[in-house]
């Protein structure tokens, strides 16, 4: 797939019309309907404005790859593989508001990690 394909592809996946994307990345609709047109393609920056918006790599962007994810993703996923399969189990399983306690749990964690770290350099 072409990057125009996938960029229409992910505006349409976000339920956004050109105008409304268009508007949310300051951009001009008139560019986002260039480059969706397959006339025009944009600058590096703007790629990864694009890229950072979808939560997608510029390589999958541009149609080199059919991985969506980051490289930050890719890497935590190979860090952890056990929290993220846990993490999206509680995603698709969990109520928001047993999410959100979930999320204040490992927040609480850290926390204290990050209180014992000073104690444990003495």
């Amino acid at each position: 797939m072409n990057f125009s394909r996938r960029l229409i592809s992910l505006r349409e996946q976000a339920g956004l019309t050109q105008e409304q994307l268009a508007r949310k990345l300051n951009i001009s609709r008139s560019a986002l309907s260039l480059w969706e047109l397959g006339k025009r393609e944009p600058n590096h920056s703007t790629l990864q404005l694009l890229a950072k918006f979808f939560n997608v790599s510029i390589d999958y962007l541009l149609g080199n790859s059919d991985n969506h994810r980051t490289q930050k993703e890719n890497t935590l996923e190979q860090q952890w593989p056990e929290g993220v399969k846990v993490l999206r189990r509680a995603q698709t399983k969990l109520t928001l508001e047993k999410r959100k306690k979930m999320l204040r749990l490992i927040e609480a964690y850290i926390e204290d990690e990050e209180n014992e770290a000073p104690k444990n350099k003495k």
